[in-house]
């Protein structure tokens, strides 16, 4: 199941921006997490990880991420390969 997060770009003066991660639903992924355990530890590291993540640019979130995917050329989402996609 894949879990889509809203990322705001700053597309001028990107060099005083940062990259801000916003999950549209949290919920779903708490409710995902109960319903398959064995996924827990995957969503830990990758919360802990997009919390800490002090990203300039959508390049950043790939360097840290390089499984994720930027929708379309001037997208403001990302898709995340959480778990190895199992």
């Amino acid at each position: 199941m894949k879990k889509r997060v809203e990322v705001s770009f700053c597309e001028t003066f990107s060099y005083l921006c940062t990259v801000k991660v916003h999950l549209i639903k949290k919920q779903t992924i708490e409710d995902y997490i109960r319903k398959n355990a064995r996924s827990k530890a995957s969503f830990e590291i990758w919360f802990s990880i997009i919390k800490r993540a002090d990203w300039t640019e959508p390049n950043d979130v790939i360097a840290t991420f390089n499984s994720a995917d930027i929708l379309g050329k001037s997208s403001e989402r990302i898709v995340f390969n959480i778990g190895g996609n199992n």
